[in-house]
């Protein structure tokens, strides 16, 4: 399910959907070794997510 369906549909908690979906984005952009992106200043190696 996406953020949208989670949140407003399934009524879940807004926070820990969008911490759910930040473990995720930090994982796809450590497996694809995605530097950061403008306007983040340039990373050595993967972009960190917080």
């Amino acid at each position: 399910a996406d953020t949208f369906e989670r949140i407003v549909l399934a009524r879940q908690p807004i926070r820990a959907v969008l911490d759910d979906q930040a473990d995720a984005l930090r994982r796809l952009i450590d497996e694809a070794g995605a530097p950061c992106w403008a306007p983040d200043a340039a990373s050595d190696g993967p972009c960190p997510v917080n």
